[in-house]
């Protein structure tokens, strides 16, 4: 292959694959009206594909589109939106494998 066509690949990934960030979300007191309402809020957020929450952790998973939203976008709209304390979690491997290959363009 040409060094062309592999920087054109790894372009493609790395638009296609979406970000990914996890918060903690601290105040939620029920598996269902609590874990549902961070989930829809998370959702409705244009640019996030998909989130889940883990209510034991307190930890909410985020994936969505980098050119769209940012972890602050989430964090802001989630407060806004709930009474939750919500931060993100520093996690350098919750990010996409290729995002490192963003830098160069």
């Amino acid at each position: 292959m040409k060094k062309n066509t592999i920087i054109a690949i790894f372009s493609i990934i790395s638009i296609i694959m979406p970000e990914s960030s996890k918060f903690k979300v601290e105040g939620m007191t029920c598996v269902g009206g609590c874990v549902f309402t961070v989930n829809n809020i998370t959702q409705k957020i244009d640019g996030v594909k998909s989130s889940s929450v883990d209510f034991e952790k307190g930890i909410l998973t985020v994936d969505y589109d980098p050119s769209k939203v940012d972890d602050a976008l989430i964090v802001k709209t989630l407060s806004a939106g709930t009474s939750y304390k919500v931060k993100t979690v520093n996690m350098k491997d919750t990010k996409s494998p290729f995002s490192w290959f963003k830098k160069f363009f």
